[in-house]
């Protein structure tokens, strides 16, 4: 089986080498730098991190399990 491509005609085996190509091209492009582990949040955050004293907001999510409040039987049990 011969594949058509603008003017030319491609081999089954070169076109998924071709495939598998740009595959990982898109793959290794799309990679990010992992943060620093110095600890600092970078310069460009949405959101940061505030106390619970400034936000006045102290909250314990305790949950006890028991024979029928577990998540096997309540998928959601520990969603809220």
């Amino acid at each position: 089986m011969v594949t058509r491509f603008p003017g030319r005609l491609i081999r089954p085996v070169l076109l998924r080498r071709l495939i598998l190509a740009v595959v990982c091209i898109a793959l290794l492009g799309s990679c990010k730098t992992a943060p620093s582990s110095n600890g600092t949040e970078p310069e460009n955050t949405l959101f940061t991190l505030l106390p619970a004293d400034k936000t006045h907001v102290d909250f314990s999510n305790t949950l006890t399990e028991g024979l029928n409040t577990n998540v096997l039987m309540y998928e959601y049990f520990y969603n809220g």
